[in-house]
């Protein structure tokens, strides 16, 4: 037969109820280093969250250029891929004032029979940046069109290079 141990006399039987949960200086404990942890990821979150801003942008203005491009061959026509400070909408297709360092873009076509340029697509380097009105990603180019022919190929001496920044980001 088993015998019940003996508890010392110094120590008084607790209820269950009374064991659970945590004492004020352990939730403290935790938050001290749950706020350390957080205190080293956010500056890596940080510069995750502008590389993916440059990232998207870069990646939206390549595929504006390979629109224009394939605009071209479908259509067999000139085809424009402008840089612009102007809105990149349908209002500035016939007069929109070229930069090299525009912050939207719009691709254009001109109609042979009536000569008026037709708007194909544009879009502002605010969109994916968390911003409407000015952009976290800026683009420099070193030049501000582009026409490609039907065949596909641009008017360009040389190749053409697009540098992209976030001067916000650090």
């Amino acid at each position: 037969m088993l015998m019940p141990m003996a508890q010392p006399s110094n120590h008084r039987a607790m209820p269950a109820a009374a064991m659970r949960g945590f004492s004020l200086v352990e939730v403290m404990i935790g938050l001290a280093i749950f706020a350390f942890l957080m205190a080293l990821g956010v500056p890596a979150f940080s510069t995750f969250i502008q590389n993916s801003k440059l990232r998207s942008a870069a990646e939206v203005f390549h595929a504006g250029v390979q629109m224009a491009r394939a605009e071209a061959v479908r259509r067999n026509l000139p085809v424009q891929f402008l840089l612009t400070d102007d809105l990149g909408d349908q209002s500035n297709a016939q007069t929109t004032n070229l930069s090299t360092t525009g912050r939207n873009w719009i691709i254009r076509y001109q109609d042979p029979t009536t000569l008026i340029y037709q708007y194909i697509e544009g879009k502002s380097m605010a969109s994916g940046s968390g911003q409407t009105s000015t952009p976290a990603v800026t683009v420099t180019g070193s030049v501000s069109s582009i026409t490609f022919n039907g065949f596909g190929s641009t008017n360009l001496a040389s190749s053409a290079t697009f540098a992209f920044a976030n001067p916000t980001g650090g």
